[in-house]
């Protein structure tokens, strides 16, 4: 597996999409911060040279839809682009550009599954691991850019955060309960902050967990979701429960 070669023809595809839209630029810088997240995972995590390339290209084809959807539909939410990851790299077995036959699996089912709420149970153990990794490495970069108005790759600098909102009784409960909330179930902009702060609960790695730490992810999104929840009784639920949790992953 030549990773290098991989990048050439993952260029190759993405020049079919216009980079100049916002959107398809943010993604395709998202992909290669996702790569240098995955990188240090690997690194901490003692991957083994073969572990560590099959997930450098996994998280380079993670979301291989993303440019497709967002040329036809506008709309990161219409389609499942996991699913769609697969087919684009299935069709006509695209994905022996990247992967000898004998790993395709590995990769095909790390973009299939990667952004799905839970990870099947019949998926083998190599797979596992590389798609548990896949998943943290793209959490942790829209953790560090969603709601970060200290980073400048954050699309969500024009939100208003003037505003007071309530939080639904309900999503409270199942943060408690360590639940990824689902998205459909986000009305405003307070929820959404919630929403990202879930994905703290399908973190995997404890050298994961340490980057989260040190790029101060929690207390930046907490600062923000300070400004913006009705209630300040619910919002300490959520920062004690949170700050907790990673405490508790970091001393694993």
């Amino acid at each position: 597996m030549d990773f290098e070669a991989c990048v050439v023809e993952f260029e190759k595809y993405v020049k079919k999409f216009d980079l100049t839209i916002i959107e398809n630029k943010y993604k395709y810088e998202h992909t290669f911060r996702v790569v240098d997240f995955a990188k240090i995972i690997c690194e901490n995590e003692n991957f083994s040279t073969e572990e560590k390339e099959l997930a450098i290209i996994a998280s380079l084809l993670h979301d291989i839809a993303r440019f497709e959807e967002w040329t036809k539909y506008h709309s990161w939410s219409k389609i499942d682009h996991g699913d769609l990851g697969y087919e684009i790299l299935s069709n006509n077995n695209y994905i022996l550009k990247y992967v000898d036959e004998k790993y395709k699996n590995v990769v095909l089912n790390s973009v299939k599954y990667h952004n799905k709420i839970e990870i099947p149970d019949n998926l083998d153990k190599l797979t596992k691991k590389i798609l548990k990794l896949v998943r943290d490495a793209d959490k942790l970069d829209i953790l560090n850019t969603q709601y970060n108005p200290y980073n400048e790759k954050s699309l969500t600098l024009h939100y208003d955060f003037d505003s007071k909102y309530d939080i639904d009784k309900e999503i409270v409960n199942n943060f408690i309960s360590e639940k990824m909330l689902p998205f459909k179930e986000v009305t405003n902009i307070a929820e959404d902050i919630i929403y990202y702060l879930s994905y703290i609960y399908d973190i995997n790695y404890r050298s994961s967990f340490k980057i989260i730490y040190n790029l101060n992810i929690l207390d930046i999104k907490l600062e923000l979701l300070k400004k913006v929840i009705n209630d300040s009784e619910k919002y300490k639920i959520i920062e004690l429960k949170i700050k907790d949790y990673l405490e508790s992953n970091i001393k694993l």
